[in-house]
C-alpha cells in the first residue's frame, strides 16, 4: 500500500468494513496530571534561579498500521459526522516539526521548534514536555491557546506509544500519531472539532499491541482534568508509577532538610526542601548547585536556599564541594535503580566555590 491516506467513501465496497474493523478499538481518555506534587499548603514555593531549558530535539517519522489510521500517512475516523485526519509529522532540518491534518476536508498546518524549547509547562509555539512524567501511556494534553484557527491539542505520549485512537463525546474516532524526537521522548499536535472531547483514549505500540486505555475524563467541554487510573487491555489497573529515591537528608540550624529524586520516563526532577521551602527542579539532570530567591512571605522575609544536588556518572565514588572559606564536604553517591545522585543542603552564609565528582582514579 502506498504511503498516501485511505480514503475509502463508506457507500464504496470494503469501505464500511474499514471503519467497523476501526470501531473496535475501545479508546479511553488523556491524562493531564501534574509531574511534580504541589506540597502541602503551608509549603512556600521557591523560584529556582536558574531556569533550565529542556531540550526537544529533532523528531523522526513512525507508521501507524493501516487497520487503524487507514494508511501509511496518518489517522482516519469516520464512524459520525466528521471526517478526522491527522498525518505523521515531519521534521525539518532547521529543528522543526511540521503536522498536518484536516477536519471534513478543511486542511490545517502547524510548525513548532523541536529543540530547546520550554520548560516545566508549555509557552507560546511550543512542543509540550511534562517534566518527570511516569508511564502513564499519554502522560499530558493542553489546549494550544496560540492557534486560533480551531481546537487544536498538544499531547506527550509515553515511551511506549506509537499513536492513540480516541472516541469523541461527538461519536467521532480519530488516530493520533506522534512523533518520536533524538532523545526518545514522544509528541503530537492535532486538531478536534470546536467544543469535542475525548470519551475514551486507547494507546498502541509502533506494533499494534495495545498498551492501555482511560476513560475518567473531565465531563467540562474544553476543560482538561487529572486522569488517575489507566488500565491494561484485560480491565485490571495499569502501573504507571516511576521510582523515587530519598538521596540526602539531615538538619541545620535545628531545621530538617532533605533532597529526593523522581526518576521519570524522561526527566529526573528533584525536589529539595529546607524546613516549609521546597525547590521542585527538573531543568539540569547533572550535579548542580541549585538556589531560590530570597522573598517577602506572609510570616516575613525569606532568604534564599541553597541545594547541591544532581546525577553523577556509574564510576564517581564521591562529589567534593568546596566552599569558599576553603572546607570541604564529601558526597558519597546513593544508587538506585542503576543510577546515582547526591544531595546537600548549603548552610545560610556558606557560598559554593566548586563541586568536583571525584572516581576511584582521581580522588
Amino acid at each position: 500500500m502506498s504511503d498516501e491516506l485511505l480514503d475509502l467513501p463508506e457507500t464504496e465496497p470494503g469501505g464500511e468494513e474499514m471503519f467497523t474493523d476501526l470501531g473496535r478499538f475501545e479508546t479511553g481518555a488523556i491524562p493531564v496530571d501534574a509531574v511534580v506534587k504541589r506540597g502541602k499548603a503551608i509549603r512556600t514555593r521557591r523560584r529556582t534561579v536558574a531556569g533550565g531549558m529542556l531540550a526537544v530535539a529533532a523528531a523522526l517519522a513512525i507508521g501507524v498500521p493501516v487497520a487503524v489510521a487507514g494508511g501509511g500517512s496518518g489517522a482516519v475516523a469516520a464512524t459520525s459526522g466528521h471526517r478526522i485526519l491527522v498525518n505523521r509529522a515531519q521534521e525539518s532540518a532547521n529543528h522543526t516539526v511540521s503536522f498536518s491534518g484536516s477536519i471534513d476536508g478543511k486542511a490545517w498546518t502547524r510548525t513548532l521548534p523541536s529543540a530547546q524549547c520550554g520548560q516545566r509547562y508549555q509557552p507560546p509555539g511550543c512542543l509540550y514536555r511534562m517534566a518527570g512524567a511516569d508511564k502513564r501511556p499519554v502522560g499530558e494534553l493542553m489546549k494550544d491557546d496560540t492557534n486560533k484557527e480551531g481546537d487544536f491539542y498538544l499531547a506527550q505520549f509515553g515511551p511506549e506509544t506509537a499513536y492513540v485512537v480516541m472516541t469523541l463525546n461527538t461519536g467521532d474516532r480519530v488516530t493520533v500519531p506522534g512523533v518520536v524526537l533524538t532523545d526518545g521522548y514522544r509528541a503530537a499536535y492535532f486538531e478536534l472539532p470546536r467544543h469535542a472531547m475525548p470519551k475514551k483514549i486507547v494507546a498502541y505500540t509502533e506494533n499494534g499491541q495495545e498498551i492501555g486505555y482511560a476513560d475518567n475524563i473531565s465531563s467540562a467541554p474544553r476543560e482538561w482534568s487529572p486522569l488517575s487510573t489507566w488500565y491494561r487491555p484485560d480491565g485490571g489497573e495499569l502501573d504507571t508509577s516511576v521510582p523515587k529515591s530519598r538521596v540526602a537528608s539531615g538538619t541545620s540550624g535545628g531545621v530538617s532538610w532533605s533532597v529526593d529524586v523522581t526518576i521519570g520516563v524522561y526527566d529526573r526532577c528533584y525536589a529539595a526542601q529546607f524546613g516549609i521551602n521546597v525547590i521542585d527542579d527538573c531543568t539540569n539532570p547533572a550535579v548542580h548547585v541549585q538556589s531560590t530567591l530570597a522573598e517577602n512571605t506572609p510570616a516575613g522575609p525569606s532568604p534564599a536556599t541553597t541545594f547541591v544536588y544532581g546525577r553523577v556518572d556509574a564510576k564517581t565514588t564521591r562529589v567534593d564541594v568546596t566552599f569558599k572559606d576553603g572546607t570541604v564536604e564529601h558526597l558519597t553517591p546513593v544508587r538506585t535503580h542503576g543510577e546515582a545522585f547526591v544531595g546537600t543542603y548549603v548552610p545560610q552564609g556558606r557560598t559554593v566555590a566548586s563541586v568536583t565528582p571525584v572516581t576511584g582514579t582521581n580522588g
